[in-house]
């Protein structure tokens, strides 16, 4: 790789850091919030279960996402080892699979959309914003 290549991938992935750090942040403040609010109100154990589920897969997703982009910093922008753009990839398409399957759901199901609709369209900009990440990380692949 060239020095140029290297420092325009730098750029992209400058970007990606950037987004990602509002994917991973902005559920997991929510989550958490609700979180707490639906420990503190008398709700019944199905919906504690179901947000503390939500949390935690935001919570584990982000952590695999940090840990993916630190893989590719270290290693994948530096030097040839495109295979560590892998977990990076491996855990975006993981997680987009599972929101868009949600909000999917979500908007079809006319109890769920009365409630969590607005769920759903979060939902569906992370998985276009995760469109965006997969296509600068297949230019990278590319240089």
């Amino acid at each position: 790789m060239m020095d140029h290549d290297v420092d325009s991938l730098r750029s992209l992935f400058s970007i990606v850091y950037l987004q990602e750090a509002a994917w991973v942040g902005t559920p997991l403040i929510v989550t958490a919030n609700v979180l707490i609010h639906a420990i503190i109100s008398p709700l019944d154990f199905m919906s504690c279960f179901l947000i503390g589920a939500a949390f935690t897969f935001f919570a584990l997703t982000g952590a695999l996402t940090i840990v993916a982009l630190l893989l590719l910093q270290k290693y994948a922008l530096n030097r040839e080892r495109r295979h560590f753009l892998l977990p990076y990839f491996i855990v975006k398409l993981m997680r987009t699979i599972i929101l868009a399957t949600v909000s999917i759901y979500v908007v079809l199901s006319p109890p769920l959309r009365r409630y969590y609709f607005y769920i759903s369209i979060y939902g569906f900009f992370e998985c276009a914003a995760s469109c965006l990440s997969a296509e600068i990380l297949y230019r990278s692949w590319q240089v």
